[in-house]
């Protein structure tokens, strides 16, 4: 049995909702989501990639899909808000891109598209179509953890 990671796979494996890590030989491996976000292609939806960069101003970006020889499937990712993170809500702020936001009991992200942003269900994995939220709140700090042995352990940091 490996522990902290599930299994490597190749790019075209990839299931949409999943987290992989993506080796970069000159620098960190790069943290992504497959996700669905509108691309068709012959009538099929594209799956492309949504890299979470930790900083103190996260930086979330909607790209191609990576196809490399392999990547890493990574055990079920779960977020961690840090409750009194509490930045914005429908009531007092707007949208903006990059931002984290909880609707319900799912989690979504604004992600950069070039010069626009797209949201996307981070707990689905998929673009969210139609009308903007109305009743949602935003924190400004907020995690990436895997279980492991009844443990979270923290595989990327958002926020201040």
């Amino acid at each position: 049995m490996i522990l902290g990671l599930d299994r490597v796979i190749r790019g075209h494996e990839a299931e949409v909702g999943r987290f992989y890590l993506e080796p970069v030989y000159d620098g960190e491996p790069r943290l992504f989501q497959c996700v669905v976000a509108g691309k068709v292609v012959d009538g099929e939806a594209v799956k492309q990639a949504l890299y979470f960069v930790p900083q103190e101003q996260p930086s979330i970006v909607l790209a191609d899909f990576p196809w490399t020889d392999s990547i890493v499937a990574l055990p079920d990712v779960h977020v961690r808000v840090d409750p009194p993170s509490i930045a914005g809500s429908s009531s007092i702020s707007s949208l903006s891109g990059g931002m984290f936001f909880i609707m319900g009991d799912e989690a979504f992200v604004t992600a950069g598209m070039g010069f626009r942003w797209r949201m996307m269900n981070v707990s689905t994995g998929k673009a969210v179509e139609g009308a903007h939220p109305t009743s949602w709140v935003s924190f400004s700090r907020w995690l990436l953890v895997v279980q492991e042995s009844g443990e979270e352990i923290p595989i990327a940091s958002f926020g201040e």
